[in-house]
């Protein structure tokens, strides 16, 4: 693969400077700039490429490789297995790619129907949301991941109305912090979490969800109850240096943190 291009912006003042947008779309024009042939019906292939050049410019923050490995090894013990995951909270898809393949090859291994399989990825932001749905259609996963454009309540209100969902096998959280709690009392509220669900939040470490943490820590209100765990997954990421700038603040967090923690929050009991 050819090295990523650069993408930087200048402030008024002339600093070095990047916003969550820039990058995106830096990260969407290399894809698309790779051998599409090789890349076509593969999401292993589309992933790897979006890995690339998230590992050699080191200034997105994504729900890693080494994340997605815990939270596969989690989810393959549910049984019965997985069918429908939510995310919210999509950014430039790579999560949603590696969620329709997980939980279409636990269904593979358990002699299930892939096309039981559906992974609704929730995005606020319209370019992102494009973005998903082309990297989606790129790996020959539209039919299991569908992406939801618009805000997360509204969106998750949606599925019960108009997309006929009863429940929900796996919540993944994964936007602004600020609605970890709403968003999980909402899905409580509409009956979309069973007892058996698994709610996966990310950056409960670092920027943090201090109020998340501490509504499934102590079990829930209201008949709703959870047993939860973390899972440290180890520092994934240095410290991003140049020789012409500094590290670059990104909108969310630090180039510079190390976030390691996945949290799993598993329903026990409803009312």
């Amino acid at each position: 693969m050819a090295p990523p291009p650069s993408y930087l912006l200048r402030s008024p003042s002339g600093k070095l400077t990047i916003t969550k947008q820039a990058d995106a779309a830096a990260l969407y024009d290399y894809v698309k700039s790779q051998d599409q042939s090789k890349l076509q019906n593969d999401p292993k292939a589309v992933m790897n490429a979006i890995d690339y050049y998230v590992n050699n410019t080191k200034r997105m923050m994504i729900f890693s490789q080494p994340k997605l490995i815990a939270a596969e090894k989690v989810l393959e013990q549910l049984h019965p297995k997985p069918k429908v995951l939510v995310e919210l909270g999509g950014y430039v898809g790579r999560s949603a790619l590696a969620w329709g393949s997980m939980l279409q090859k636990f269904q593979q291994a358990s002699q299930g129907d892939v096309k039981d399989v559906k992974v609704f990825s929730m995005e606020l932001e319209l370019e992102f949301a494009k973005m998903i749905r082309d990297f989606v259609d790129i790996a020959g996963l539209s039919g299991t991941v569908e992406v939801v454009q618009g805000q997360s309540g509204e969106s998750l209100k949606l599925l019960k109305v108009e997309k006929g969902i009863e429940h929900i096998d796996v919540l993944f959280l994964d936007h602004w912090k600020e609605f970890y709690v709403p968003d999980l009392r909402l899905c409580e509220e509409l009956g979309l979490l069973k007892k058996g669900s698994v709610v996966v939040a990310d950056n409960t470490d670092i920027p943090g969800a201090p109020d998340y943490l501490k509504y499934v820590e102590s079990g829930g209100e209201g008949g709703w109850k959870y047993r939860c765990e973390s899972i440290n997954v180890g520092s994934e990421r240095g410290p991003v240096s140049s020789e012409s700038s500094p590290p670059i603040k990104l909108s969310g967090g630090d180039a510079d943190t190390k976030q390691s923690i996945v949290h799993f929050a598993y329903v026990e009991d409803t009312p």
